[in-house]
């Protein structure tokens, strides 16, 4: 009903019985199993994109990757080759989406999530915010003002540093054309405008 009430409902079925507990922590010490990391059973989703009809693409931490072919009734896990999280996914093609995140990472599937390889950014640091650009383009913005442009579907990215009217070069969050040629970036400095060059 577009969202106008909701069920909850398990993406990702529970397999083995989870470990016992661990035993609680001691004053401000941490021992080697409090800092040692679980299996991911239930990982944060950070973005969902739709890929042709029915089908719906979820990213997520610790290279959480999710695909429902029947408009989210069910879910699939599938392997993605890089193991921290992914902060947006944006479907750019008939069968392609564009996977990014952490420390600058780029993959790309052009046969709907089954393999991906990694796209040279440049950038080395996180992705949050993307956007699809006419003719197959996209445009990412993340920390340091770090703004990415792809002209085409198969073309380079191209590096650009965003910075405010203090100077500043904010973590950017997002980031959407604005009708006119110049893109309105949001971020932790607030809202803004980008005129690319």
């Amino acid at each position: 009903d577009g969202g106008a009430s909701w069920t909850e409902k398990e993406a990702i079925a529970s397999g083995a019985d989870k470990p016992a507990q661990a035993t609680p922590m001691q004053g401000d010490l941490f021992t080697a199993a409090d800092l040692e990391l679980e299996d991911e059973a239930d990982p944060h989703f950070n973005a969902i994109t739709p890929l042709g009809e029915h089908t719906l693409v979820i990213v997520g931490e610790r290279g959480t990757l999710l695909r429902s072919t029947d408009d989210g009734a069910s879910w699939k896990r599938l392997p993605f080759p890089y193991k921290g999280s992914m902060f947006g996914v944006l479907a750019t093609g008939e069968n392609r989406l564009l996977a990014y995140g952490l420390r600058g990472n780029v993959y790309e599937s052009k046969d709907g999530g089954d393999s991906w390889s990694k796209v040279d950014t440049q950038a080395s640091v996180s992705l949050m915010g993307g956007s699809l650009l006419e003719g197959g383009g996209v445009i990412l913005a993340g920390a340091n003002g770090t703004v990415l442009v792809r002209a085409g579907a198969d073309a380079p990215f191209i590096p650009a540093t965003f910075r405010n009217a203090a100077g500043e070069t904010p973590a950017l969050a997002g980031i959407l054309p604005d009708g006119r040629g110049d893109f309105v970036l949001v971020g932790d400095k607030g809202a803004d405008t980008y005129h690319p060059q």
